[in-house]
C-alpha cells in the first residue's frame, strides 16, 4: 500500500519564532514552540535563516520579529512568500505561492477513495 500523507497548509500568528531569528522566546530546556514543531522535518517555512528586515511581521510599526508563518508540508511547497507593510493591524500581513506535486495529490485521493 502506498505510504500515506495528510497535506498541512497552515498560516498565521504562531506567536513563535525558530531559534535563530531577532526576538525569540525559548522554554526552560531553550527551544521555541515552532523550532520543535520544525524539528520533524515535516514542515517547511519561509525564511528558513534569520530574516531580512522587509521579513519582520511584529509589530507592524518597527517590526522586531517574525511570528506571523505560512507552513507547509508535502506534497505542498512554499514557493515564494512576501510580507506586506501596513498600518491597521499591529502584524504585517503575509502572502505566499504554494505549489502542490498534482501526481502526489492523486495518489492521495485515490488511497482515501480505497480506504472507504
Amino acid at each position: 500500500m502506498a505510504a500515506k500523507f495528510h497535506p498541512l497548509i497552515a498560516a498565521g500568528d504562531f506567536n513563535s519564532t525558530p531559534l535563530g531569528f531577532p526576538n525569540v522566546k525559548t522554554d526552560k530546556s531553550g527551544q521555541s514552540a515552532l523550532s520543535m514543531l520544525l524539528e520533524s522535518g515535516e514542515y517547511t517555512i519561509m525564511p528558513v535563516a534569520a530574516p531580512s528586515p522587509s521579513e519582520l511581521t511584529f509589530p507592524s510599526t518597527d517590526s522586531e520579529q517574525v511570528i506571523d508563518w505560512i507552513l507547509v508540508s508535502a506534497p505542498c511547497k512554499l514557493v515564494s512568500k512576501k510580507v506586506y507593510p501596513v498600518q491597521f493591524s499591529d502584524h504585517q500581513p503575509v502572502i505566499g505561492v504554494i505549489q502542490i506535486d498534482a501526481h502526489r495529490q492523486s495518489n492521495a485521493i485515490g488511497d482515501v477513495l480505497r480506504m472507504r
